[in-house]
């Protein structure tokens, strides 16, 4: 009876141990989303100008073709329209 006893001691000290490391991880994946993140993510249209002596605007082009060279063809022919279009907001 005492071996299973110490068995059953041993098992349970296992078992607790296995609780409380994923505990931990939960706990600590909770805290790590509630944190902010360094950017500001935005959708939608901005009703107040502001100023700011830092910004950062990123964007991408997509194109779905029937091959990768065509894709690129076509973002290739983009990418003059969209400068034009950046340099006319004076956001070059």
């Amino acid at each position: 009876m005492e071996k299973f006893l110490e068995k059953l001691e041993k098992f349970q000290v296992i078992a607790l141990s296995v609780i409380l490391a994923i505990g931990l991880v939960w706990a600590t994946k909770i805290v790590a989303n509630s944190l902010p993140s360094d950017g500001i993510a935005v959708t939608g249209s901005a009703s107040k100008i502001v100023t700011s002596d830092n910004g950062v605007l990123t964007f991408e082009i997509v194109s779905k073709q029937k091959t990768r060279r065509i894709a690129y063809d076509s973002i290739q022919k983009q990418i003059p329209a969209v400068k034009a279009y950046l340099k006319i907001k004076m956001l070059n």
